[in-house]
């Protein structure tokens, strides 16, 4: 079976998608109002 390694580019290029997802996602739950409010 043939075993495929994966280079630093790729891992960060994941790191990074994965990092953005997770700010989009905490600002559109703030944006709704979700997470609180500040009054």
């Amino acid at each position: 079976m043939v075993q495929t390694t994966w280079g630093w580019l790729i891992v960060i290029y994941l790191f990074l998608g994965g990092l953005g997802a997770g700010a989009f996602l905490c600002s559109a739950l703030a944006y709704k109002g979700f997470l609180g409010s500040l009054n």
